[in-house]
């Protein structure tokens, strides 16, 4: 079948198809609708996950204090309160401080990029993780704890075992983020068998 045969119908839609070019320069409105039947139904949903896995599984499971991960002076993460699926946030995490003797001075912190929703505290709690022995709570890009310190109050640390946690500022916050943890030795009453 060749053009012809169509009786010049190719002819007509030629001219029909300039018509609207013409006419669309005028200036046209384009209408697109898309409806859920339009989603491959075989294509799951992105989870929204801000984070990269390695910050979100770093010391993992660590989310109870029986369960805290383990650091030491020089390591710094990075790690994250991640949130789940749903964009609830349930992420909690703690990490075991040994203070050894003759300690003068325990300096803990975090570090994260302060947004909305991103807000994140610092905790210090005894070896059971059930006393609250200090806890930065304050707004900014950092939380710090100096043990002994005033602000914010901090006693100073007999020797022993300790529970750090990172924790939501508020209820659905989380970040990623960076700790630190200094560890000074001297006089002070780092000596004796403390809380562990």
């Amino acid at each position: 079948m060749t053009f012809s045969d169509y009786g010049g119908y190719g002819e007509v839609m030629h001219r029909e198809r300039h018509a609207l070019v013409w006419l669309c320069l005028g200036g046209c409105s384009l209408f697109v609708k898309f409806d859920d039947k339009d989603v491959p139904k075989d294509a799951p949903p992105d989870s929204f996950m801000p984070f990269s896995a390695a910050e979100c599984a770093f010391g993992e499971p660590n989310d109870t204090p029986q369960a805290a991960f383990a650091i030491q002076p020089g390591d710094t993460g990075p790690a994250a309160i991640c949130p789940n699926p749903d964009l609830t946030v349930t992420d909690l995490d703690y990490y075991a401080i040994t203070v050894p003797d003759g300690t003068a001075s325990v300096a803990m912190g975090i570090q994260f990029m302060s947004r909305t929703d991103g807000d994140l505290d610092l905790i210090l709690y005894d070896a059971a993780g059930s006393s609250i022995i200090g806890q930065s709570r304050g707004f900014g890009d950092s939380e710090m704890l100096v043990c002994p310190g005033l602000s914010p109050v901090c006693p100073a640390l007999p020797a022993g075992s300790y529970v750090m946690e990172v924790l939501p500022g508020e209820s659905g916050d989380f970040n990623d983020y960076t700790f630190s943890l200094a560890i000074t030795a001297g006089s002070g009453s780092g000596s004796g068998s403390g809380s562990g």
